[in-house]
């Protein structure tokens, strides 16, 4: 007959045996929990640069960046996520050069596919995009669009996320155009503040 106290300490044995993969496995969610809305999203929009003549790189570069904002009109504080596309676009023959505005309809007919709406605003474009300093809002300039998902009763125009879009002539050349496709992403405690501010 087996010892009652033997039986016993190897029942703890067991369960403490037990405890360590799930004591590991609470840990790893726990910590999958807390950091998932804290890592930083980007809100990356796969559309194809417009064809020019020589179809030489279609996106030139791709950058992601976050940018901190204090508190001012129209702009709550907080870190909001960056990612940036630009192109050259290069046109041949005079017949080929496209107006800025069939190029911004191409831009509008990609976007609305995936649920963004031209905007009304230059804000917050004119805060995050560097080339609003010597761009116009509007025709031989920039736009902005808004996802149609953010869009909420009584929302003001700082929506929390937006693509920034710029098109101007390069360097005075009519047959060269420069592109720029901006989004911007509030962290995940921006947002959360920002609930506060309205």
């Amino acid at each position: 007959m087996q010892n009652p106290e033997i039986h016993s300490v190897k029942k703890d044995q067991r369960f403490k045996k037990s405890l360590v993969p799930i004591s590991i496995v609470s840990i790893i969610l726990l910590s999958v929990l807390f950091f998932w809305p804290i890592r930083p999203h980007y809100i990356v929009i796969p559309i194809p640069a417009p064809e020019d003549s020589y179809d030489l790189v279609g996106w030139g570069s791709t950058t992601y960046s976050k940018i901190m904002l204090s508190s001012g009109l129209n702009n709550p504080a907080g870190k909001y996520y960056i990612w940036r596309r630009d192109a050259t676009l290069a046109y041949q023959g005079t017949d080929e050069i496209p107006s800025w505005e069939s190029l911004v309809n191409y831009f509008d007919e990609q976007l609305s596919k995936k649920g963004w709406e031209k905007s009304n605003t230059s804000i917050p474009c004119n805060i995050f995009l560097p080339e609003a300093a010597f761009l116009t809002y509007g025709e031989n300039g920039f736009v902005s669009y808004y996802n149609i998902n953010d869009m909420h009763p009584g929302d003001e125009i700082f929506e929390d996320s937006v693509v920034c879009l710029a098109i101007w002539n390069d360097k005075g050349y009519s047959n060269v155009f420069r592109v720029v496709i901006l989004t911007s992403e509030k962290s995940f405690f921006t947002k959360v503040f920002s609930v506060f501010d309205r």
